[in-house]
């Protein structure tokens, strides 16, 4: 499934390497960038967007 997730909290590098890490140590994630300009997320996974936003709400940050 591809996503296109907004995350308005994200606000630096730091933000931007940490919900990357975060998502790129999941299974079936098949393509993933993580856009600090636009502050979005998007990625091809195996995922449904339910499991992605749980996984980002679980590194502290509010995505849409």
């Amino acid at each position: 499934m591809r996503h296109v997730i907004k995350v308005p909290d994200m606000s630096c590098r730091h933000c931007q390497m940490k919900i990357s890490e975060a998502l790129r140590g999941l299974a079936g994630i098949r393509s993933l960038v993580v856009d600090l300009e636009k502050k979005e997320v998007r990625l091809d996974s195996e995922w449904s967007r339910d499991q992605v936003l749980e996984k980002i709400r679980e590194i502290g940050y509010h995505p849409e």
